[in-house]
């Protein structure tokens, strides 16, 4: 029933707006006019992680990357384009393989800076599995929204995810369903505190009476420098995931991250968030390639 009314809601605040759009010009403006008309950012990350199932332990490090670009295609709706990789290595106690994923994701959207966001998302998902080595091609679609308070940014996210073709020999979930709530708090425009809880389940495509679960949790600091398109965050980010058909074999990870990202076309990190780059992606994706292990 809450996704039903999630959906509605959402459906609701896009038709509103494309109807105020056609209003005569006397009429208030959803937005004003937005400026950039582009703008985004690139950043790249280390990490070092924990990494533990059914006793086994691993202490492997990785990297990430990723861009963000928003564009604004009229004073009421923009669409923002996402692309990111990461990767973990690991040395054996837990996997032979490195943790992988990779995607590109669209999101289009009715917004105003004033009062929030309401749209759509979707894209190509693209995880291995840690317990073979393989990866597989999946699709994602969601429904999202955010609603600005002064300092404060409220952002939901709910959605479904799945595998293109089903393979019976690859250990990876599909018909993932998913929901997430990513808090922001600006102590300045320049200082970022954000958060984020999330919980997935969905089948395994060789076994779809088994059930998959994953909760994931994350916390980040970002600062960007005064007259400087540079920022430095640091996050610690986790993540448990756990099968129906063994429970005690369930996989868990802690992950601590430093990284940089550079702005273009944009002023502090909050008129990112309210003009900017400002959607990313569910965390549970990182955690994926773990459900081989713990199927």
């Amino acid at each position: 029933m809450k996704k039903i009314v999630f959906v509605y809601a959402a459906l609701a605040a896009m038709t509103v707006s494309a109807f105020a759009a056609d209003l005569p010009m006397k009429a208030a403006a959803p937005a004003p006019d937005p400026t950039p008309l582009f703008s985004g950012y690139i950043g790249v990350w280390a990490e070092a992680t924990r990494t533990t199932e059914s006793g086994d332990r691993e202490r492997p490090g990785g990297w990430g990357a990723d861009a963000r670009l928003n564009y604004w295609l009229n004073p009421a709706w923009s669409f923002q384009f996402d692309a990111e990789a990461d990767q973990v290595n690991h040395d054996g106690s837990v996997s032979d393989n490195p943790r992988r994923e990779a995607l590109v994701v669209g999101h289009w959207a009715w917004r105003d800076p004033r009062v929030g966001s309401a749209g759509i998302f979707g894209g190509w998902v693209y995880p291995n599995n840690n317990n073979g080595g393989e990866r597989r091609n999946m699709g994602l679609i969601g429904i999202e929204g955010q609603r600005y308070y002064d300092m404060l940014t409220l952002y939901g996210q709910g959605g479904y995810l799945a595998q293109f073709s089903k393979s019976s020999t690859v250990d990876q979930a599909t018909d993932i369903w998913f929901g997430r709530f990513a808090p922001r708090y600006f102590v300045t425009p320049n200082d970022r505190l954000s958060a984020e809880v999330g919980y997935a389940r969905g089948v395994m495509g060789d076994d779809t009476s088994d059930k998959i679960r994953i909760w994931n949790w994350a916390a980040t600091y970002e600062h960007k420098f005064n007259m400087s398109p540079v920022s430095a965050f640091i996050q610690y980010a986790g993540g448990d995931v756990k099968s129906s058909q063994s429970p005690n074999q369930r996989t868990r990870e802690h992950t601590f991250v430093a990284g940089l990202r550079w702005y273009f076309n944009q002023g502090t990190l909050q008129a990112n968030d309210r003009t900017g780059a400002t959607y990313d992606t569910p965390g549970f994706i990182r955690y994926l390639p773990f459900v081989g292990i713990a199927d």
